[in-house]
């Protein structure tokens, strides 16, 4: 497992302004989650909070990948301290909430959604590596960038160089897919055609990140989706007819 111990963080209070303030609360997703489970979660994270680093990625954005590479990983390197979670528990936090805890410190996952969703703002592909060391299971998980040339660039915060990884005895790349970022959106539709709107304030570990579909998980939910989804289905139909 990676250890590095605790560090010497700086404030980082002049970029307060950069980020919203969450609210502090725990959404339990999953009990007994594997590996999958908690890589589908950072994925959905990244996407579905990129608006909390779209300041930042300004900010740390320089003119080659490389450079820009080098300004996120000192930047979280600096201002953020480093703890692991505790055992048999698995948090994942969106970028805002992972700032409002710096001092107390994040994990290896809550980095890699956080350089990640930068990464994703600035449209700079990269993979989500999983890293086995000693156990029977993956231990670690960093984000590693991908230059102008498709050369690797490691951004694994928790050791203490750039562009550095610990060797491993096994690892597995997950591609994260980059879709055309045009702003940023204020308005969304659910697979219901409901509205959706960002909530920059909503709960944040290992969260749902939309109300509507947290109160309608379980078989219970499951009947009142497709309920809805017929019922939408329906509406456009009718739409169609009237024209």
């Amino acid at each position: 497992m990676i250890a590095t111990g605790k560090r010497k963080i700086e404030s980082g209070k002049q970029y307060d302004h950069l980020f919203d303030r969450p609210i502090g609360n725990f959404i339990v997703k999953k009990r007994d989650a594997r590996v999958s489970d908690t890589v589908s979660l950072m994925q959905k994270t990244i996407r579905e909070t990129r608006q909390d680093t779209v300041k930042i990625a300004m900010a740390l954005k320089r003119s080659r990948v490389r450079e820009t590479s080098k300004a996120i990983w000192e930047f979280c390197f600096k201002h953020f301290q480093y703890t692991q979670d505790a055992r048999g528990r698995e948090q994942v936090r969106r970028p805002a909430r992972s700032w409002a805890d710096r001092f107390k410190g994040i994990d290896c996952d809550c980095f890699t959604v956080f350089i990640g969703s930068i990464l994703y703002n600035l449209q700079i592909p990269f993979l989500i590596r999983l890293a086995r060391y000693q156990k029977d299971q993956f231990e670690h998980v960093y984000p590693v960038a991908l230059d102008e040339n498709q050369n690797e660039i490691i951004i694994d915060c928790v050791v203490h160089d750039f562009d550095y990884e610990v060797g491993y005895t096994q690892k597995k790349d997950i591609e994260m897919d980059l879709e055309y970022l045009n702003g940023v959106p204020q308005e969304r539709y659910n697979e219901f055609g409901d509205l959706i709107r960002f909530q920059n304030d909503l709960p944040i570990d290992a969260e749902d990140l939309f109300l509507d579909e947290m109160e309608l998980e379980g078989l219970d939910g499951r009947a009142e989706r497709l309920a809805r989804k017929t019922k939408r289905k329906g509406k456009r139909q009718s739409k169609k007819a009237v024209r």
